[in-house]
């Protein structure tokens, strides 16, 4: 039995805090650094009291000692996804966004690609225009319409769709 319990059994470790400078570790931080985070106070007593201690003993120290309290995380709010609609054209997604999507072999640097998702079927209905203007975003309805049908519910992100805000719009 004697092989498999280990020497150090019942002895203090080598890498202990001895007394005094324990005492004096919590002196100091009382004194000076009694609202400090753990990680804040061990650099102030390496950078002005010369006390070169890891964090880990600080923190422990702090803790056993009542100066320090964990804080409890923060829940972390999910958002669940909505169930898609049951049917074709009941909620159409609607959105543009400006990129060199030709990389460079249009006239224009910028397009802007206006896209139409189905939010049943996940089906997509694109098209590229200079910009997200009035005229653009009619045309597009006006072909949508034509070749689909009436939705009964259109979704518009809440920025820019109908406010002009990028510089190509007129």
């Amino acid at each position: 039995m004697e092989g498999i319990i280990h020497g150090n059994r019942g002895k203090e470790s080598k890498k202990k805090i001895p007394k005094l400078i324990k005492a004096k570790i919590i002196n100091l931080i009382e004194r000076n650094y009694l609202d400090f985070t753990p990680v804040f106070a061990q650099e102030k007593l390496v950078e002005n009291h010369r006390i070169k201690i890891s964090y880990g003993s600080v923190r422990n120290i702090m803790l056993e000692e009542g100066l320090y309290k964990i804080k409890k995380r923060k829940k972390i709010r999910y958002f669940s996804q909505r169930p898609r609609k049951d049917h074709c054209g009941e909620l159409i997604q609607f959105d543009g966004s400006y990129h060199n999507w030709l990389e460079g072999r249009a006239s224009e640097d910028e397009q802007c690609l206006l896209l139409a998702v189905d939010d049943a079927t996940g089906d997509i209905t694109p098209s590229l225009d200079k910009n997200e203007g009035i005229q653009a975003v009619f045309s597009f309805w006006k072909n949508y319409l034509t070749k689909k049908g009436k939705p009964k519910a259109i979704y518009l992100d809440k920025f820019s769709t109908y406010k002009v805000n990028h510089k190509k719009c007129s």
